[in-house]
């Protein structure tokens, strides 16, 4: 290969490199439009996930109360339940609302504008 090939050839790469770094970091959305999802999506969402929560940890008393009061353990109620919705259920029952809510926004939006 001849030093000019070589030349070229860098200079190719070059090229290359910079529109890749160019290209990557440039915002292929609109900002506005983002943050309006956001909102949308995220935080009109939140009185719905709060309102299952709710319903979760009552139903969650109820049902643990009676084998609890068997052994005495009532006052380890709350804090049980609190964990549990926290750790365990709270982040799987969450996501299941997102999904069916933000789901079937999108899907209302699509139609719409279709």
């Amino acid at each position: 290969m001849s030093n000019t090939a070589v030349l070229q050839e860098t200079g190719a790469m070059s090229r290359f490199a910079a529109r890749f770094f160019r290209e990557g970091f440039r915002p292929r959305y609109e900002v506005q439009e983002l943050l309006r999802q956001c909102y949308v999506i995220g935080y009109q969402s939140l009185p719905l996930v709060g309102v299952t929560g709710f319903i979760m940890g009552i139903v969650l008393t109820l049902q643990s109360r009676p084998t609890m009061a068997q052994f005495g353990a009532e006052a380890w109620i709350p804090a049980m339940v609190g964990l549990t919705i926290i750790r365990e259920m709270g982040p799987i029952i969450t996501a299941l609302i997102f999904a069916g809510k933000i789901g079937s926004s999108i899907g209302a939006e699509r139609a719409r504008c279709a």
